[in-house]
């Protein structure tokens, strides 16, 4: 079968929903022709055969108009859109109705988007109109959390037909990411936070995180992994506040360091604010590494781990009850080990890479 997949942004951006249509292209290669479509929002070259950028009619942020898929879908058999993608979504819409009735139509639907300045309201407007009827097109939406999308803005159309949907658990490299020994000792508690750090990652939460340190009288060392428009922003942040000696912003980390950055700390938080956080792919890659996790208690977040077992669930927007989660980790070390250890098999039960590659091929 010859594919076509979409998506608003691909790696080298950093980013889960272009990691995961990576992902989705390394694991339907094996079996089928996968090309991957995304726009060049700078001057990138193609480093992979199979990876088209294309210049945009439109774009702002990770939004963008690419009308050449009116031609260039012609000789794929199916389409694989990972959507939001504003305004590219409107002319997969047109061209499902225009052309592709017989082409197979597969959305994978990553998270809702709420905070909107003007612009944004403006450019994703049309793409609000059609939804309903673009995602009725489809002959499958795949998600990778149900939980996500029975509290989703798509909730309603999920009751109506829910054997449309397939969740897809997404697949972890257990050799890449593995955990070290870890030694049972008093000291600085080492957490990390893996995010982007750009205006489209908003979400992410991380000035919760800064506040919730500077409440903290306890010994907690934070290193945060991240790149984009805002990191000056949340470098003066943390100077503003004294905490130079308790947060490290780390260089650009390449994917290939980063499971060694997980393994020599203890925990990882991710303390995001809002729905537009859907799962959290750092959470499954810190637990295969051996970490306990602290996350918000979100709808497809809270799915990945159990409170208390694996991790421990903080209330979204909440810098004290973050607190107070930290500090009850940083003086039980021995906890933190044993979260860290449940974590690893939770991952190798539930996230292989055989798993996510099983269920994909089951719908091609």
């Amino acid at each position: 079968m010859k594919i076509a997949q979409i998506v608003c942004a691909y790696p080298p951006y950093q980013g889960g929903i272009g990691n995961s249509a990576k992902k989705f292209k390394e694991l339907l290669e094996k079996k089928h022709k996968i090309k991957t479509f995304t726009p060049q929002y700078k001057k990138q070259k193609n480093k992979e055969d199979d990876v088209v950028r294309l210049k945009p009619l439109i774009k702002y942020g990770n939004a963008a108009i690419l009308p050449q898929f009116f031609y260039l879908l012609k000789k794929y058999d199916c389409i694989i859109l990972h959507y939001p993608f504003f305004g590219t979504d409107l002319i997969i819409w047109l061209y499902k109705i225009l052309f592709g009735k017989n082409k197979k139509l597969i959305i994978h639907y990553h998270m809702d988007v709420y905070k909107k300045n003007l612009w944004m309201k403006l450019t994703s407007f049309p793409s609000e109109i059609i939804r309903k009827s673009l995602l009725k097109k489809a002959d499958k939406i795949t998600c990778f959390s149900l939980d996500y999308i029975k509290n989703s803005q798509i909730s309603k159309i999920y009751k109506k037909d829910k054997n449309k949907f397939i969740k897809i658990p997404y697949g972890i490299d257990i050799k890449k990411f593995y955990p070290q020994k870890k030694y049972i000792k008093e000291g600085i508690m080492k957490i990390i936070f893996v995010g982007g750090l750009d205006d489209a990652h908003y979400f992410k939460g991380l000035s919760v995180l800064i506040k919730a340190i500077e409440l903290s009288k306890e010994k907690i060392e934070l290193s945060v992994v991240g790149e984009g428009n805002k990191k000056e922003y949340f470098k003066n942040l943390t100077k503003l506040k004294g905490l130079q000696d308790k947060i490290l912003f780390l260089d650009p980390v390449e994917n290939s360091e980063l499971p060694k950055i997980y393994r020599e700390n203890d925990i990882l938080i991710l303390p995001s604010i809002d729905k537009s956080e859907a799962l959290g792919i750092v959470l499954l890659e810190a637990m295969a590494s051996g970490l306990g996790v602290v996350a918000s208690d979100l709808a497809g977040v809270r799915s990945v781990f159990e409170d208390q077992k694996e991790g421990l669930k903080i209330k979204p927007n909440n810098p004290r009850d973050l607190k107070e989660k930290l500090d009850y980790l940083a003086k039980n070390c021995e906890l933190r080990k044993i979260m860290g250890e449940k974590a690893r098999k939770k991952i190798e039960i539930e996230y292989s890479l055989n798993k996510m590659s099983k269920k994909l091929n089951l719908i091609f």
